[in-house]
């Protein structure tokens, strides 16, 4: 896989944790529902989310949207919100892992998407390895 990211692209977020589940929303209705892992089951259809790049190609800073929804930071968790503008979100790649953090902006220390409770919330992760609970992968998105 390339750590090059097209301007725009749309792909279902696998998380790393065991089983490699999809990220998506619930089927709620709310001005605001959590980012929750989806289990790989037989057929389960990933949900699909459309990045856009927002900065220039070395910041690797896009919006990224589920539906008609912005994902953005509330309190400790992402969440995927009908109104309001997008967070910009650092993504990049970990070569060693063949896999992207999500982190809120592009400095350190990272504000990264991870993990936990079947949910993506956001942690702090002051060093430059990263455990499975905070890496995903997208497909369909790398230009040569």
């Amino acid at each position: 896989m390339s750590g090059k990211l097209a301007e725009e692209f749309t792909s279902p977020i696998t998380s790393l944790q065991d089983g490699e589940p999809y990220v998506g929303i619930p089927y709620i209705q709310g001005s605001s529902v959590p980012l929750i892992l989806i289990p790989r089951n037989p057929g389960v259809q990933p949900p699909n989310f459309n990045f856009k790049r927002v900065g220039n190609s070395e910041d690797r800073t896009y919006e990224i949207r589920i539906d008609d929804r912005a994902t953005l930071i509330e309190e400790r968790s992402v969440v995927a919100v009908r109104d309001g503008d997008a967070q910009a979100w650092g993504i990049h790649f970990i070569e060693s892992e063949n896999a992207f953090i999500i982190q809120r902006g592009i400095f350190r220390p990272a504000t990264v998407w991870t993990v936990g409770d079947y949910q993506i919330g956001i942690q702090i992760n002051p060093g430059t390895t990263f455990p499975r609970k905070q890496l995903f992968r997208f497909s369909g998105l790398t230009e040569e």
